[in-house]
Order: structure tokens, then C-alpha cells, then sequence
């Protein structure tokens, strides 16, 4: 199969799909991988490394997407669009409900687009479900923490001794952050909507942390005194739930900061919306709000080495078997949201408002 890997062009994105190590055991299984010059050059991987491990390199953006299969980690941009084959799979990131003009670009391109968010694991003992979406939201909660600290402080690495820091949702994302928060010595409470993790996460913790199951009550009661707020919720393949009201964001003290992790879902407060990592703040009644969908840019190399080897075992299938990689009931084949001009996921489908229609392979 030609495998495409091309330059991520979202603003602030520095993360790449695939590196050496992925390529070469893709090369070696006798696939042409086309990598742009430039694609990991953020996350400390130069061309001559990609050389090595036996891709083709090419200088035209869209020659990465004249393949079979083209690696991503975003949702393609506008700029993009025009690129999309006929009978082409595209892997990753795509936070389709959310981007209505490009859901209409997907159906009408005649390719398949698998989203790495929903892409399920075959292991029923796993430790996560959705394991590329879970390895990319560790470092997102991380740096959820990391820009709080900065809305609060104007240091990404300031110390939250004593600081109120409350994170709503206690899975992969959410996990992260309390952790992050209570290592910088903050008085860290968790709202989640079960306490099934909570057992994990008071071992992980390794000190005091308040937990509990949502409550919308109890957390308009801590809302005046939390000065940093971090909304980690995930209903998988589906948009985030409104949980914070405006006044609920308003009670907190002013100069107090929201980050709202799941925003690429849409968000969980009615003042949530989506920033960048060049410009990640904006402020609604006093609050300052975060609101960036590609947090794990902010340390490029970790997040790399972790989604590119999260994904691989998903491009390897797609490589050696195709379309045949995507039949019904396997994990890969939760991730398909659009294939050959019609919506296939039933979640997408309904956030969309648009009728789901299954397709054989």
C-alpha cells in the first residue's frame, strides 16, 4: 500500500503521526511510505531520520495525500480539502460534529474517514477502551495544569501551593490533571460520573484529594473559592454535555481560570469556546478561559512517540488488509464515521443530525 504522512498545518500543531521506528517496520513490510519534508521536525525528527528508515520524502503537501492511506493526527484544514481522493482512508483525529463544512466535504469526497477518537481496543482487559484518544488525553490533562498555571500566574511552571483546583471528569484527561495539580502542591477535588476510577487515582495521588460524583449543587457551592477549573469530560463519539452555566463560571473569583479540555467536542460551560495554542485565552466575566483542542502540541515529542505508537497497529492493518481491516465488530471498525459518501457512525449521526447509513465493505 502507498501510505501518505504529510505536515501537519493546524495552528500550533507539532505533533506528527508516524516516526522513524512506525516507518520502517512499515517499509520493511514492503509499503511506500511518502512523507513531507518538515513533518517531524517540531518533535525533533529531521528528514535524513525519515530517509533512513526507508520513506519517500516529497516537498508538495499534496503529494502526501495522493495515497492509499494517509496518517494524520488533526482534522483536516480548509486549505486541505481539495486534497481528498476518491477511495483514499484518512486516520485521525477528525471532531466531525463540530465542524459541520467539513463533514460535508468528507461525505462528498468518496473516502473513508476513520477517527481516532472512537477507534476501540480488541482487548477487553484493557486498561482503556479508546486507546489512542486515552494516550493523547494523559498529556492533555498534563497540560490543561500547565496552562492554568499560566492564566494564573504568567508561568506555565509555577508552583499552585494552596491553590483550590477542582477538574470535573476523572478519566484519561481528567486523571492527568488532578495529578499534575496536586504535584504542584494545589488542594485538588475531583467530580466524576462514577466513582469507578476513583480508587486508582487516590493510590496515584499519593495524598489527600476530594472525590466525588457529580454534583452540580455541591460544585456551585466550591465554585467561589476554585481558582482554576478544568473541565475533563468525554461521552466517547459523542459531543461534550453543557455542565456549567454561565453564572456557575461567573461565582468563581475574578482572574480565575477555565480550561476546557474536551473543547474539540464542543465543551462542557455555555462560555466555552475554541482558542489556539498562538492565542489560548479569553476572558468572559472575569474568568479567563482556555479553550485550545490540541493541548498534547504543547510537548510535541512525548505526544508523538505515544500517538505513533498507539496508531501504528491500526496503519499496519489498514496496510495489509485494506478495507477488509474495517469489517463489523472490530475495534478499528468503531472508528469509521464516514465511508464512501454516507455517515456509518450512529453517534455522529445524531450529534449531526443526520441519518446513518450502513455500508458493506
Amino acid at each position: 500500500m502507498r501510505i501518505g504522512l504529510p505536515r501537519e498545518i493546524k495552528a500550533g500543531e507539532a505533533r506528527v503521526a508516524l516516526r522513524p521506528p512506525e516507518i520502517a517496520t512499515l517499509t520493511g513490510a514492503g509499503h511506500d511510505v511518502v512523507v513531507e519534508r518538515g513533518a517531524g521536525l517540531a518533535s525533533g525528527v529531521d528528514d535524513a531520520q525519515y530517509e533512513a528508515a526507508g520513506a519517500l520524502l516529497t516537498g508538495v503537501h499534496a503529494a502526501a495525500f495522493d495515497a492509499e492511506l494517509v496518517v494524520k493526527v488533526k482534522e483536516l484544514q480548509p486549505v486541505e480539502y481539495p486534497l481528498v481522493r476518491p477511495g483514499t482512508i484518512l486516520l485521525g483525529f477528525q471532531q466531525f460534529a463540530v465542524e459541520p463544512a467539513y463533514l460535508d466535504v468528507a461525505l462528498s469526497s468518496g473516502a473513508t474517514f476513520i477517527a481516532c477518537e472512537t477507534i476501540e481496543s480488541d482487548d477487553v482487559d484493557a486498561a482503556h477502551r479508546l486507546p489512542i484518544l486515552a494516550a493523547m488525553s494523559r498529556v492533555a490533562g498534563r497540560m490543561a495544569v500547565r496552562l492554568g498555571a499560566k492564566g494564573l500566574t504568567g508561568s506555565e511552571d509555577a508552583d499552585l501551593d494552596g491553590t483550590d483546583v477542582i477538574v470535573i471528569g476523572a478519566g484519561a484527561a481528567g486523571s492527568a490533571a488532578a495529578l499534575e495539580a496536586a504535584r504542584r502542591r494545589a488542594r485538588v477535588g475531583v467530580f466524576a460520573a462514577s466513582p469507578r476510577r476513583f480508587d486508582a487515582l487516590a493510590r496515584a495521588a499519593n495524598g489527600p484529594m476530594a472525590m466525588g460524583v457529580f454534583d452540580a449543587a455541591r460544585l456551585r457551592a466550591l465554585l467561589p473559592t476554585t481558582r482554576l477549573l478544568i473541565g475533563a469530560v468525554l461521552v466517547a463519539g459523542r459531543t461534550s454535555p453543557r455542565l456549567l452555566d454561565r453564572a456557575m463560571i461567573a461565582s468563581m473569583p475574578p482572574g480565575s481560570v477555565f480550561v476546557d479540555v474536551g473543547i474539540d467536542q464542543r465543551g462542557i460551560a455555555e462560555t466555552s469556546r475554541m482558542t489556539s495554542l498562538g492565542d489560548p485565552f479569553f476572558t468572559v466575566d472575569g474568568v479567563i478561559h482556555c479553550g485550545v483542542p490540541n493541548l498534547p502540541a504543547l510537548e510535541p515529542r512525548a505526544a508523538s512517540e505515544a500517538y505513533a505508537a498507539a496508531v501504528l497497529p491500526h496503519v499496519v492493518a489498514l496496510a495489509e488488509r485494506g478495507g477488509d481491516a474495517l469489517a463489523p465488530g472490530s475495534g478499528l471498525s468503531r472508528g469509521v464515521q464516514v465511508r464512501r459518501g454516507s455517515i456509518v457512525d450512529a453517534r455522529l449521526a445524531l450529534d449531526t443530525r443526520r441519518r446513518p447509513k450502513p455500508v458493506a465493505n
